[in-house]
Parts: structure tokens; C-alpha cells; sequence
């Protein structure tokens, strides 16, 4: 553990309280808190950085040792900002500083960096869960002015205890009367954190509601143009209750350069959950600024007006079996939607193509070689990917094989290919993606495609995919906490047309077709199917049986899990029916997504399959199944609900239009 010294820095009758670790090195990083905190809040974060910097922190004016100065103007952030001058000129007097900024220490530091002049005093900025209030303002006015009037409410509704800290007795008043004590009990409710109570709590809170009050409403109300040439990283919190992540979306109009990362985290995470993330990607983003190779993961975390704006911006998806069939078009549309995806395919040149088709139409992409079945080849993927981009997104485990062929005629070779490609590649894909979001703290997803024949009757007994019976989703804990980090989804596509089932191989007395594999030919789903009843999703019923239960209200337990088949009216079958499965193109089709021969209640026009199943659309804990023929996309299956009557979907662009 690195020891640390305490020294004081004065100015203008106002004593600032200094800590510092690792005085003998170079260069100097300082640490700005933020509301209702003192310097201790950056204990974690500046041990590890002080391994190889010189770290400084410090009590703002009002807070932990500094002394408490009188008046609402002296917390105006002039003041504020010509503190932080005094300390950079006592512990760095000539050479430049990186600054770090939380919360309300972010937002006065923004007062510096955006300064005429400051990237001849500083270095760089990384910036967490405290925007520039001019930006803040800027912010507001565009949404106005574009009618986006929504997300300046939620933004508003997150930012409530601002008006109530411009009351004059009750903030202090909620302070005095017990808070201060139940401040870990708040954090430990609202942020999921443990943290050691604090001598000066009380201090900190009362004295810092001047912070608010004397600068929040001139800087919104009047908000100035704010630019900086001092390269700025960006941390952002994707669960801050405070600071929502829209309300920074535009910060790179007001800087030169600008990386942006993220944390699955709440407003103080980086600091007390992830300190060694953050304390990585600090040090990462120093030694670039003074003149180190940037890593992969930080160089394509910069911002740049080149990247294809998209619902996906920013996210980084790993696809395997990408050389081809659903897994490139899969590639493709997370591509259009701004996404950097990783195309990998046991044939090389496949994966290649799909990534140059991306970068042809100007997106992001890399390719790489990996067999799914192999232990040490997606080890070494998951290595790969770890130190070019960091945690993936999104995984999506569609690689897969087919054999076809009578149980007694297949052979052990056989079920070992089957088994290592469709069961130990989704196991290997889980396993080694789900560690490194948990441990870069990110709320990823894990998409495994699997095949709906296990559901379906066939003259041939296929093994393609068996061990991918039914559908699920598991919600993984992050450690040490009960927050869920990443959603391992289970989809079922129907029997659509990959490449390999036009090529895999059949065992035994080959049927009618002169090719590897059986005819293609449509297939009925088998009966009895799995409806809702009364004992829960595992009930089942014959095809003359009517419905029991219901399908419960959306937004219920039952809505939210149900993974079932739902036997639409076919075209030949007639009420009661079931629409036959034929083989299925569920990607790459621009037939519009409809329902030919449903109720009324969710007849009308739907988003194309791609939209709704590929291109990031497909709802968290909703299910989806669906079949083709030559000319239409059918969706057969979503939630034994109709969309009309999901509220999620509606807001996710999935209702139905006339």
C-alpha cells in the first residue's frame, strides 16, 4: 500500500486540504471530487494509479479538511476554478497536470479545460458523471429546438433534488436531521455499493448545496459556448440515476478530441465498484496523451465524425459463423446501425468478405479465423478480442453444423462434430465473453441461435442442434453484486437456409434428392405444442384442445418469460391449424414482415425480419419464431401476446402500423 502526505494550499483565506501519493514520480495527476464527497472517495483509484504517477487530491472549498468560506458567491465557480489553479501551480509548477474530475469536481474542472489557453496547462481530462453545465444548457436548448422535448423530461426528472436544493430550509434541514448518519444505507439501497462513513458527512452535505445554488441557474438559464483543445476522455456511467448518458451525447462539439467509454455501473461505480477499470483506462488514456502506442481498446474508443451514427454507436459485437447465412447478415445490420463488429468463421476468407463488405459500405468491422468446438481457438479469440477492443457488447453464438441421417447409422465421430461446434461452441462463447464483461463491468448480452427442430416431427431423425431444446433466457449476477450484468438469450429462427444444409453430410440410406442432405421441403410444427396453463409454460395440449390459463398482462412474469409455440391459422389447415415452417430465410429477405392469417388484433404491417430479430430491435426477455415462404416473412411467435398490446414493444418500434 502506498503511503500517502498531507500538506495545505491557501488562497484567499480559504485553506484547501491536499493529499498526495507517490510525490517522486512524474507525471501529476489530480483527483476533483464531487457532492456530498471529500478526497477519500478517490482512495481506491489513486493507490492503483499511484504505481505510476504522482496522484493528488483534494478537499474542495466546504468539504472534508478545507475550510468553509462565507457567502453563496464564494462557491461560484470562478472560485471554484482558481482553486484548482492554486493546487496545480503548488504540486506541478512547471510541468502540465492530467486532471480527473467526478460528479461536481468534473463540472467545476470542465470551468478550467474550457478556459482560452488551458492545453498549455494541461495535459488531458478525464471527465466522469459531471458535465459542463454551459454544455448541459446548449444541450437543452438543441432538444427544445428539435421538438425532442422528452428526453429533456427524463433528464429533468433524474435532476429533481436540484429544485429542491434551491429551497432554503429543507436540504440543509434533511442533512441535520439524520442523513448525514444514513448516507452508506442511501448508497448501499440506491447504488448497490458499500462505503465507509465519512467524519465530515455532515459538513459536506450542508455546505456543498451551495455548489447548486449558486451556479446551476445562471449557467442553464444563460448557457455560454464552451470549446477546449485539451484532449477529454469521457467515462460514462450507463446507470447514473443523476447524469443521464443522452444528456453527453453531444460533448464532442465542444472538443477536439474525444474517447468516450462506458461502465454498466451506477454514479459512483467507477470510483468504489470498478476502480481497477478505471484506474486502467486512466492510465491508458495518460500514457497516449504523452506519447505511448495507443491500445486497441482505447483507439477505437475515440470519437471520430467518420463512424457511422446509429442506435448501436459505440457497441462492439462478436459474431461467430459469420462467414455466411444469418451469421453475416446478422454481421451486416449491426453494422448499418453503427456497431464494430468482430466477423469470425472457421473459414477464413468467408469471414473476410463479410468484413470487407462492411468497411465497403463504411463501417467498422475485423475478421477472424476461430473454431468454435476448440477449447485453445476461442480461448485465443476471446484473448484476441479482450486486448483489440475490451469487452464485447454483444456475442452472438450462431455458428453452427448440420448432419442429417438415422440414429443407428451416425457414428461417434459424428455426434463428437455435432456436439463441438452446436454445444461447446455456445458453452465457450458464454463462458469466456460473459467473465470479461463481469470484469470490465459491462451489462453485455449473449445471443445463442439455436434450431427449432428439436420442436418439429421429420422422417429423418436430425441431429443438427438437438442438444438446443426449448428457449431461455438466465440473468448471470455480477460479482459482488445482485445487479443483472448480461442476458444469455436462446432464439429459435425455424428452419431457415444456412449454406451447411444444403451441404452437411446424411448417414445411412439416403432419401429422396440426389444431393447430401434430404430435399428441402416445408415441415408442420409437431403437436401437442406448449401453451400457458394453469401449471405454468409446460403445459401442454392437442391440437383440438382450446387454450387455458392466459397469456397474462404485459410486463408480468408469465409475459416477461413465456417462450412457447403458438399455432397460428394456416393456409390450408384452416382455423385451429398450424402454419407450416418451410425452409426459412430469415435474413437477407426484403419482403415486408406481416401476418397473412392472424386475428384481427394484430393484423397490419411490420418491421422487416432483419429489423426485428437482427438489427438489435429483438426485446430483452421477449421471444420470437419465425417462418418464410418464398415470398413473406412470418412471425409466428412473440410472447403468446399480441403486439398491439405490449407496451414494451410499442416503444421499441415493434407495434403494429396500418
Amino acid at each position: 500500500m502506498v503511503q500517502w502526505c498531507d500538506t495545505t494550499v491557501s488562497r484567499d483565506g480559504v485553506d484547501l486540504a491536499v493529499r498526495t501519493w507517490s510525490a517522486d514520480k512524474s507525471p501529476t495527476v489530480i483527483l476533483v471530487h464531487g457532492y456530498p464527497d471529500a478526497n477519500h472517495v478517490w482512495e481506491k483509484v489513486a493507490e492503483r494509479l499511484s504505481r505510476d504517477f504522482k496522484v493528488v487530491a483534494y478537499d474542495v472549498r466546504g468539504a472534508g479538511n478545507s475550510s468553509v468560506p462565507h457567502g453563496r458567491a464564494a462557491y461560484k465557480l470562478r472560485e471554484l476554478r482558481d482553486d484548482l489553479h492554486a493546487v496545480m501551480d503548488a504540486v506541478s509548477p512547471d510541468e502540465k497536470v492530467q486532471l480527473v474530475g467526478h460528479d461536481w469536481g468534473s463540472i467545476q474542472t470542465w470551468e478550467s479545460v474550457t478556459d482560452p489557453g488551458a492545453e498549455n496547462r494541461i495535459a488531458s481530462y478525464t471527465t466522469l458523471s459531471g458535465p459542463c453545465l454551459d454544455h448541459v444548457g446548449q444541450w437543452m436548448k438543441a432538444r427544445l429546438r428539435e421538438q425532442k422535448i422528452g428526453a429533456v423530461l427524463n433528464q429533468l426528472s433524474h435532476s429533481w433534488y436540484i429544485g429542491a436544493f434551491q429551497l432554503p430550509v429543507l436540504a440543509p434541514a434533511l442533512w441535520k436531521a439524520g442523513l448525514a448518519k444514513a448516507w452508506p444505507k442511501v448508497l448501499r439501497r440506491t447504488e448497490n455499493l458499500d462505503s465507509e462513513p465519512s467524519a465530515t458527512q455532515l459538513q459536506d452535505g450542508t455546505h456543498g448545496i451551495e455548489l447548486y445554488r449558486a451556479n446551476m441557474l445562471p449557467c442553464l438559464l444563460k448557457p455560454r459556448e464552451r470549446h477546449t483543445k485539451v484532449p477529454v476522455q469521457l467515462i460514462v456511467a450507463r446507470q447514473d440515476n443523476y447524469v443521464r448518458p443522452a444528456m453527453l451525447e453531444d460533448l464532442s462539439q465542444w472538443t477536439d478530441r474525444l474517447w468516450r467509454r462506458e461502465l454498466d455501473c451506477g454514479h459512483w461505480g467507477p470510483l468504489l465498484q470498478h476502480p481497477d477499470v478505471t484506474a486502467d483506462w486512466i492510465r491508458e488514456f495518460i500514457q497516449h496523451i504523452d506519447g505511448a502506442p495507443a491500445s486497441g481498446p482505447l483507439q477505437r474508443s475515440e470519437v471520430t465524425t467518420s463512424q457511422i451514427k446509429g442506435p448501436d454507436s459505440g457497441k462492439r459485437v462478436v459474431i461467430t459463423g459469420a462467414g455466411s447465412g444469418i451469421g453475416r447478415e446478422t454481421a451486416l445490420a449491426f453494422a448499418r446501425r453503427g456497431a464494430l463488429v468482430v466477423c469470425t468463421d472457421i473459414n477464413t476468407e468467408a469471414a473476410a468478405a463479410t468484413a470487407r463488405i462492411i468497411t465497403a459500405e463504411g463501417g467498422d468491422a475485423l475478421s477472424r479465423k476461430c473454431d468454435v468446438s476448440s477449447t485453445r481457438s476461442m480461448e485465443a479469440l476471446a484473448t484476441w478480442v479482450e486486448k483489440e477492443m475490451g469487452a464485447p457488447d454483444i456475442v452472438v453464438n450462431n455458428a453452427g453444423i448440420g448432419l442429417s441421417g438415422s440414429l443407428l447409422d451416425t457414428s461417434v465421430k459424428d455426434w463428437q462434430q455435432v456436439l463441438g461446434v452446436n454445444l461447446w461452441g455456445v458453452i465457450h462463447g458464454c463462458r469466456l465473453f460473459a467473465r470479461q464483461m463481469i470484469d470490465q463491468g459491462r451489462a453485455g448480452h449473449i445471443v445463442n441461435v439455436a434450431s427449432a427442430a428439436a420442436f418439429m416431427l421429420a422422417h429423418a431423425a436430425r441431429i443438427c442442434h438437438q442438444q438446443e431444446r426449448g428457449a431461455d433466457v438466465q440473468r448471470m449476477p455480477a460479482r459482488r453484486t445482485g445487479r443483472p450484468w448480461h442476458r444469455r438469450q436462446r432464439h429459435l429462427p425455424g428452419h431457415h437456409r444456412y449454406p451447411h444444409y444444403s451441404q452437411h453430410p446424411f448417414c445411412g440410406r439416403r432419401q429422396r434428392g440426389t444431393g447430401t442432405a434430404p430435399p428441402a421441403r416445408p415441415h408442420v410444427l409437431s403437436t401437442p405444442c406448449l401453451y400457458p396453463g394453469p401449471g405454468g409454460p409446460g403445459h401442454r395440449r392437442g391440437r383440438g384442445e382450446k387454450p387455458r390459463g392466459g397469456t397474462g398482462k404485459p410486463g408480468s412474469a408469465w409475459h416477461a418469460m413465456a417462450g412457447t409455440l403458438y399455432p397460428l391459422p394456416g393456409p390450408q389447415s384452416g382455423p385451429g391449424g398450424n402454419y407450416p415452417l418451410s425452409q426459412m430465410v430469415l435474413v437477407g429477405s426484403d419482403a415486408r414482415h406481416r401476418f397473412p392469417h392472424t386475428p384481427s388484433s394484430v393484423a397490419g404491417d411490420h418491421p422487416s425480419a432483419n429489423d426485428v430479430s437482427l438489427a438489435g430491435k429483438l426485446l430483452p426477455l421477449h421471444y420470437y419464431l419465425f417462418a418464410s415462404d418464398d415470398r413473406h416473412v412470418y412471425v409466428l411467435n412473440h410472447q403468446l401476446t399480441t403486439t398491439a398490446s405490449c407496451g414494451a414493444c410499442a416503444k421499441s418500434g415493434l407495434s403494429s402500423r396500418a
